[in-house]
């Protein structure tokens, strides 16, 4: 219930800080991005990444929003399957200074989870280096809420799940992320994540690194590294997730 009413408040205001920045609607910006790579012979394998990104800095109000999948077969047999997407929207006091409010849905396959939602909110701060250097920081309290996939199955096809671990985990938790941007040339850029959400029952870290060359005024190439960390997952997931991905962006 009180994971409804929050994400309620947040598309709420949300909603309402587009219909404010309707005449600087310029000032939008977003990429459609695309990867995939198959290989054949003695491994059999396919990869597949997509990832829609749209981002608004306008006079009180910086929103962004980012929905990806990754699907990942070998032989045949999927290996990876992930679908996530979030929402922030940040209230600006000024150019350095704001509070945010962020939404994010997790549907990982093969974590053991049925899905994991989180809800936090809190302080932001702009660190201007440079032009073309920015670190943006967040901290703040949330909430999660995790749902375990009952179905899930071990590489020996039992049931991973257990009725003593309950149906869910709900907890309140603390989010704190860093996110640094750095405009290499004209042409290249670099971009560094790093976010820990630790609440009692469980902490979740990633970080991912990413370098993107414009290829022409509309199409990029990006190499991105992401790395995830879980410290409680059930016996058969491992803790460490990561994935290299080469892909294709578009920008509008």
């Amino acid at each position: 219930m009180r994971l409804t009413v929050c994400v309620a408040a947040l598309f709420t205001a949300s909603a309402w800080a587009q219909g404010e920045a309707t005449e600087e609607i310029d000032q939008w910006q977003g990429s459609a991005e695309l990867g995939y790579i198959n290989t054949s012979g003695n491994t059999v394998s396919s990869t597949l990444n997509a990832k829609v990104t749209l981002d608004g800095d306008l006079e009180h109000w910086r929103h962004a929003f980012e929905a990806s999948a990754y699907n990942n077969s070998d032989d045949d047999v999927r290996s990876a399957e992930q679908y996530n997407t979030f929402w922030q929207s940040n209230y600006k006091f000024n150019e350095r200074q704001s509070i945010f409010a962020r939404f994010e849905y997790d549907d990982d396959r093969f974590s053991g989870w049925e899905y994991q939602a989180t809800v936090t909110a809190g302080y932001s701060q702009r660190i201007n280096f440079s032009e073309k250097m920015t670190l943006d920081l967040d901290a703040g309290p949330g909430y999660r809420y995790s749902a375990y996939d009952k179905d899930f199955k071990d590489d020996d096809g039992n049931h991973a799940w257990q009725p003593e671990l309950g149906n869910d985990v709900s907890e309140a938790m603390v989010r704190l992320a860093a996110d640094y941007n750095w405009a290499l040339s004209d042409t290249a850029s670099f971009q560094q994540q790093l976010s820990t959400e630790a609440g009692e029952e469980n902490v979740i870290n990633r970080s991912i690194t990413s370098l993107t060359m414009d290829l022409t005024t509309v199409l990029a190439l990006k190499l991105s590294y992401d790395v995830k960390f879980t410290r409680d997952v059930l016996p058969s997931v491992n803790q460490y997730d990561r994935k290299t991905i080469i892909s294709i962006l578009y920008n509008f």
